[in-house]
């Protein structure tokens, strides 16, 4: 009976210290870092707003003569070779010149102001599609913008460089500390960037009498990412 006892209590024993060490780990090791990367590219797409804005002391004279005027910038942007399709309203509206005088509200004239949107996809015709545009009447520029119409290749190429930057960095500091750079266990992309390049410029009588030049440039398609990666 005591052998018995004994044997038992031996079992119990073991399967106490087994049960302390089953669940030990090892702390895995990491780095994270980031990395940028981008590419200058030639905008192949230019967008431009053009605006007429007329007055009158009559509403109904202000809307008439806007609508005859926008009527004919339209038809010489359409002779420039831009279809239906790549013109669209992008503003319109009326409203009342107002003045103050002893304390007392004066009203003004009539305004009216039309504004198109314009998307060139041959940016070699700008300056004379603006030239022709204030010719037939439209005297003010909003807004001028280029872009790239497809980005694809270009965000492959900073997305890569990206990552390459990233995995220089991390071996330089796996290195440096005396460790060796593992595999990626974690990539994350920060929002890419497809940017658009701005200008701004009213149009004055002076500038119709000139060739206008216009200069598109270059553009940076970005691309950023943070990878972990593992330590060995």
């Amino acid at each position: 009976m005591k052998k018995l006892v004994k044997i038992l209590g031996a079992v119990l024993a073991l399967s106490l210290c087994t049960s302390c060490t089953i669940n030990k780990t090892v702390e895995q090791r990491t780095i994270t870092v980031s990395g940028t990367g981008s590419v200058k590219v030639t905008p192949d797409t230019a967008c431009v707003d053009f605006e007429v804005n007329t007055s009158s002391w009559i509403a109904k004279q202000a809307v008439a003569d806007n609508a005859t005027i926008m009527n004919r910038v339209i038809e010489a942007i359409k002779a420039d070779g831009i279809s239906k399709e790549n013109i669209k309203t992008q503003d319109y509206s009326i409203g009342q010149e107002h003045s103050w005088q002893n304390g007392k509200k004066i009203n003004g004239k009539y305004v009216v102001s039309n504004s198109i949107s314009i998307t060139v996809t041959n940016t070699d015709l700008l300056g004379q599609l603006i030239d022709d545009a204030v010719k037939a009447g439209a005297n003010g520029v909003k807004s001028l913008t280029f872009k790239l119409a497809d980005n694809s290749s270009a965000l492959r190429q900073a997305r890569t460089a990206a990552v390459k930057q990233a995995q220089d960095t991390a071996a330089l500091l796996a290195g440096a500390s005396g460790c060796k750079l593992g595999q990626a266990i974690k990539i994350v992309e920060s929002n890419a960037r497809n940017p658009e390049m701005a200008m701004y410029n009213m149009v004055t009588e002076e500038a119709a009498k000139t060739v206008t030049s216009i200069q598109t440039g270059k553009l940076d398609i970005c691309a950023s990412v943070t990878i972990t990666f593992e330590l060995q």
